[in-house]
């Protein structure tokens, strides 16, 4: 692949001319109303009017019900279905509403196991330098989860390439680097990357299927991009395996609202 070549397979990519998040036909193996796709309509009089642009009642069930899936049943995702995630992922926001990213997805199971491979042995790479006992127990228990992508019926590799501004162009031309404004986590990029990962996560989960945000498997960044073929700009900076859920999920634990609200 040259550089700046789109790294997503034509194939796989969302229709351009839908810009909705669309249920699929009716089929034995597409979602219905049992599998948890929140199809609800809000009650007249007590949602928020549509057109107004304000969140409805369902997306906030859809974002508060929503759970990190690891386990998958071994049902096969629809196309369809899969267009339509990465069709949500397409319209998240993106820093300065530019083209920073692609999705691969990857069904071939040959392909998920030389990704998993590559994890595995990164990880012992990791491991065998670890000489206390306590901390590989941590390790290994922290790592425990990099390499379960495998078990789903599909995986899509979320790509993303640099976000080249005309503000740090002109700061790095201008104004030395110990002079410019200091700025910490402000990675435009990979926030564009996780933007686009939350709405698939939801729109899987509206669809009846789910997700998880993986970034441990980055591990082996080089060598995942290197099976997948992908090259500079442009890098792999997380996986989202999907599938139907192989029983529940708990919530997660979280804070407090008004442990991480405060109003000035």
């Amino acid at each position: 692949m040259s550089e700046g070549a789109d790294p997503a397979r034509r194939s796989s990519a969302p229709d351009s001319e839908s810009g909705a998040i669309t249920r699929p036909a009716r089929r034995s193996s597409a979602p219905d109303s049992e599998s948890g796709a929140i199809t609800r309509p809000a009650r007249r009089g007590s949602a928020p009017d549509s057109e107004s642009g304000a969140i409805t009642r369902p997306v906030l069930e859809a974002i508060r019900s929503r759970r990190s899936i690891r386990r998958y049943k071994e049902e096969p995702v629809p196309d369809e279905v899969v267009r339509s995630v990465v069709d949500a992922a397409r319209t998240a926001p993106a820093a300065g509403a530019r083209d920073l990213r692609r999705f691969r997805a990857i069904r071939s199971r040959e392909t998920l196991s030389r990704m998993r491979e590559a994890v595995e042995r990164k990880i012992a790479s990791v491991r065998g330098r670890i000489t206390s006992p306590k901390a590989q127990k941590r390790y290994d228990a922290y790592t425990s989860t990099f390499t379960h992508f495998d078990a789903a019926p599909v995986v899509v590799a979320v790509i993303a390439r640099p976000y080249d501004s005309i503000y740090t162009r002109i700061l790095d031309r201008y104004i030395a680097a110990d002079e410019q404004p200091r700025q910490w986590l402000v990675e435009p990029a990979s926030m564009s990357a996780a933007a686009a990962v939350e709405n698939m996560l939801l729109a899987a989960h509206a669809l009846g299927y789910g997700g998880c945000f993986m970034t441990g498997p980055m591990i082996a960044q080089e060598e995942i991009e290197s099976v997948l073929g992908v090259e500079e700009p442009w890098h792999v900076v997380a996986l989202v395996p999907l599938g139907r859920p192989e029983g529940s999920a708990p919530p997660g634990e979280r804070i407090g609202l008004d442990e991480v609200l405060s109003f000035d």
